[in-house]
């Protein structure tokens, strides 16, 4: 009998079916979260008229960050969708290529904390002071609800007044019209800081002029310091992360090893079918 070419066998195929219906349905779903935080984001900034005119009206603001993260979430998911479904090796590539991007930055955010609470030198070198960024918030407080709410979030999150890194946050709410302590201001609220500073403990009576006359005190004493926060947010998220880093060590690894885990199924999928296509050419 002629020996002639060999049989290739072409009838099991190169692509897993539980890597390609896995990416499917979880990318899927992420469409579907991802489209209706963009539709619920963008409804409310139609409502309210919003107009962003600076990085702080954004970032300061739920509906644009709902808006911002839902467009992501489904810019990304649709790559992944398409392509695991269509078997399309060109959209796998723009997705793990992205979710590689988003992982990279992510960890660049966290070196970046890192950094900034810890390596006091290296921040001075780098001239890293995001408090004169973020102080244009408290300028703007009273501008838009939707930011006054994230900031007295954050101030009863982290048991913090003003966005400063210092103990003496309290004292940034001078640079805001309605609180600062000056003659000229005749504001009812002149020399106060905001009811989210007021350091409430279990069984007080809910007082919402807690903070009244704070400003008037430049040193955080301890009269002070049991009526209203006193130390800055920045220097509140320092507080946070030294008193629950195992907790936070554990939710960064929750976020970054799916991301991680993604990126490898969507390279996987994308080598089975180059493979499973010179099968094909083969036969």
């Amino acid at each position: 009998m002629a020996r002639g070419r060999p049989r290739t066998d072409t009838g099991r195929s190169a692509v897993s079916l539980f890597v390609k219906y896995v990416l499917f349905f979880v990318n899927f779903l992420f469409i579907l979260v991802g489209l209706s935080l963009a539709i619920v984001g963008a409804y409310v900034l139609y409502l309210k008229e919003k107009k962003v005119r600076t990085p702080i009206d954004f970032f300061f603001d739920p509906s644009c960050l709902m808006c911002l993260a839902g467009c992501i979430a489904f810019l990304l998911a649709f790559f992944g969708c398409a392509g695991s479904l269509r078997e399309n090796t060109t959209f796998l590539k723009i997705y793990f290529y992205l979710v590689g991007l988003f992982l990279f930055l992510e960890l660049a955010l966290i070196i970046f904390v890192f950094v900034f609470y810890y390596v006091p030198d290296a921040r001075t070198t780098l001239k890293l002071y995001p408090e004169d960024v973020l102080r244009e918030a408290i300028v703007k407080y009273r501008d838009d609800d939707d930011m006054k709410n994230l900031i007295d979030v954050m101030q009863q999150t982290l048991l913090c007044c003003g966005l400063s890194n210092d103990d003496k946050g309290y004292l940034d709410w001078n640079l805001n019209v309605y609180f600062n302590c000056t003659d000229s201001n005749k504001s009812p609220e002149s020399c106060a800081v905001p009811f989210s500073c007021c350091n409430i403990k279990s069984g007080d009576k809910i007082n919402i002029l807690c903070g009244g006359g704070a400003l008037k005190e430049q040193d955080a004493s301890a009269q002070l310091t049991s009526r209203i926060y006193t130390q800055g947010c920045l220097k509140g998220v320092q507080t946070f992360l030294d008193g629950s880093a195992l907790i936070i060590g554990g939710v960064c690894i929750g976020i970054l090893l799916p991301q991680a885990l993604f990126v490898c199924l969507a390279r996987m999928l994308k080598d089975q079918i180059l493979e499973q296509r010179s099968k094909w050419a083969r036969s």
